[in-house]
């Protein structure tokens, strides 16, 4: 029984940290975002004073697109 928890705890920390960021702020329906790739959104975006943020992240993974706001 021990075993399954331990086994069913290291699942659940796992799958936490490789779904997509709950939330992160959604990029609104404009044309600048509709057709980026993840590189893009440095041009524009600066990750200098975000702590949480690497210059090599894909942004795209966690900022989705929201399409009727």
């Amino acid at each position: 029984m021990k075993k399954i928890l331990a086994v069913l705890l290291v699942l659940i920390l796992t799958a936490c940290t490789l779904r997509m960021g709950a939330f992160a702020p959604r990029r609104p329906d404009i044309p600048e975002h509709r057709d980026l790739v993840s590189a893009d959104c440095l041009e524009c975006h600066d990750l200098a004073g975000r702590q949480d943020h690497k210059s090599d992240d894909d942004c795209l993974r966690c900022h989705h697109l929201v399409k009727g706001i």
